[in-house]
């Protein structure tokens, strides 16, 4: 989170006006390769994320992010074949809006979401029966309840925050290197290079 900060003092600052090379730079002065030769820059994706969007709105001159209300209709995942049950009936979502649970959905048996898979194309589509309305800053957390599927951050197989003001094209598709946990090399052993995941939105009537 300091890392977050700092990038973005670096470009509010005008000392650079990509998020990209903010979070290089920063990787490159904080690394202490007397240490250790782990990076040691900003890593988890969702910070990564933010970085971009404060560029974004720097760029733009707005300086209070505007209000976009949005409703999640469907959650797609993929590469869900030999991870954990392998067709994700192990998985739970949650998602947390202004500081509060919207909605918690067990993909095997709940009345909030209607889970099918398609082991064809390794496919999982998750639709919402009665989809929540998001606004801002919204986590997407997901947890798995077999164990060999690694926990990490906040002890869950992975999770993601999203601010709707960003969304393009009502949707947003991640891979593994865009999902926080799932972006660590040392799991990608469960995660393959296949995984993704796509929160399909819709405009508020």
């Amino acid at each position: 989170r300091t890392g977050t900060m700092i990038c973005a003092i670096l470009i509010d600052k005008g000392l650079f006006k990509e998020a990209g090379d903010t979070l290089q730079y920063f990787g490159q002065r904080r690394t202490d390769l007397n240490v250790s030769e782990q990076f040691q820059g900003v890593e988890t994706y969702s910070q990564i994320r933010y970085v971009h969007y404060f560029q974004k709105l720097n760029s733009e001159n707005i300086r209070e992010v505007p209000s976009r209300p949005l409703v999640i209709k469907t959650v797609n995942i993929t590469g869900l074949n030999g991870v954990g049950r392998g067709d994700g009936s192990d998985f739970t979502l949650t998602i947390f809006n202004a500081g509060s649970k919207v909605l918690t959905c067990d993909f095997k048996s709940s009345s909030d979401c209607d889970a099918k898979y398609d082991p064809k194309t390794d496919r999982l589509e998750v639709s919402l029966k009665s989809p929540p309305i998001v606004n801002k800053d919204t986590k997407f957390m997901f947890h798995c309840s077999s164990k060999g599927v690694p926990k990490a951050y906040d002890d869950c197989a992975f999770f993601f925050w999203l601010h709707t003001y960003f969304i393009k094209d009502l949707h947003e598709l991640m891979f593994r290197q865009h999902l926080d946990n799932p972006h660590k090399e040392k799991t990608w052993r469960v995660w393959r290079e296949n995984f993704s995941v796509e929160v399909v939105f819709g405009n508020v009537e």
